[in-house]
């Protein structure tokens, strides 16, 4: 059997936080306080100790706070060299030792630096002179409610690590390379998620643009259309490739899904309308490197050239002049072809 978790697992309410004071008031312990609300002891220490505050103290100048190195003090001769006084005790009213004195260190109540880490209930409240730490419901709400809307807003990086994924990044974009590809070989180097960059993108943060990206602003959204499952693709059946070919017809390309991937990677370089009689065997081995060295999300991240060096015989890469293009160097845009 699956052990409970302990708590309601649940973000603590005003209500909950007026609880909490009022248990500090009484000089309640977290474990106390916690099986009241239902929550891990934890969860309340880390409450009180992350919203609490310092309270302001009045009357500063005349109630200084004492120094941590007050007992067995010995300084003298801080304001007069004829003085033979410990600074310390000494009685000059114009006079301060912690105003001047180099070793001079705020002292800090005990109960701060262990539970209940803030000063709600202590019965020397009142007359301490020590800096105060309190912990209020109404501060403690306000604060994390304004944390709550602060995190999720803006963007999660230095100027500096975001330079360096824009210098990285937009480079690739502009050519022509998509996300996944880019992702395929810097995810590491990247540091954030493909969701990210893309907020990145339409926040207008990095150098490139939506613009730049294939699909992001030149294909309208597609509505979803019913397929066909494969037991039901009965016309399938006894069918050989001379029927494939006379089956086949113009602007049809569900009629050829697979082959025509490969033509949406030639229309990124050659838009449609473009002539293919002025290509030589030159230019279609450039082109078709580029689009075979790609990363593809539907190869688990493999291009089809190393996938095809795992499948296919070495031979038949050298008979057909293939080669692979360095990941940062493939480039699919109109340019790749220009002379």
């Amino acid at each position: 059997m699956k052990k409970k978790t302990k708590g309601n697992q649940k973000h603590l309410t005003l209500s909950q936080r007026l609880e909490i004071e009022k248990a500090l008031l009484a000089g309640e312990s977290f474990t106390a306080i916690a099986r009241k609300l239902d929550k891990d002891p934890s969860s309340i220490s880390k409450e009180v100790r992350r919203h609490s505050r310092i309270k302001e103290r009045k009357n500063l100048n005349f109630a200084p706070i004492p120094c941590a190195n007050r007992k067995g003090c010995k300084t003298k001769y801080l304001c007069d060299d004829l003085c033979n006084t410990r600074c310390s005790i000494c009685k000059n009213p114009d006079f301060k030792c912690i105003d001047i004195c180099p070793n001079y260190f705020p002292k800090v109540c005990d109960k701060l630096v262990k539970p209940p880490y803030v000063c709600n209930g202590c019965g020397k409240r009142v007359n301490c002179l020590m800096e105060m730490k309190v912990y209020s419901a109404k501060y403690a709400d306000d604060t994390y409610r304004e944390r709550l809307v602060s995190s999720r807003e803006g963007i999660n990086q230095t100027p500096a690590s975001l330079m360096k994924m824009d210098e990285l990044v937009s480079p690739l974009i502009k050519k022509g390379q998509s996300i996944a590809h880019i992702y395929a070989h810097h995810a590491e180097e990247i540091g954030c998620s493909r969701r990210t960059l893309y907020n990145y993108l339409d926040q207008s943060v990095l150098t490139a643009r939506n613009i730049d990206l294939r699909r992001r602003v030149k294909y309208k959204q597609r509505r979803t259309a019913t397929r066909t499952s494969v037991k039901d693709r009965i016309y399938r059946q006894n069918r050989n490739y001379p029927d494939f070919q006379n089956y086949c017809d113009p602007y049809s390309s569900w009629q050829k899904g697979m082959l025509e991937k490969n033509h949406e990677y030639i229309r990124l370089v050659l838009s449609k309308g473009t002539s293919l009689s002025d290509l030589d065997h030159q230019d279609v081995m450039l082109l078709q490197n580029n689009i075979n060295s790609e990363a593809r999300d539907s190869l688990n991240g493999c291009s089809p050239f190393k996938l095809s060096q795992l499948l296919l015989d070495k031979n038949l890469h050298q008979a057909l002049n293939l080669k692979e293009i360095a990941p940062d160097d493939v480039f699919l845009k109109p340019e790749l072809l220009k002379k």
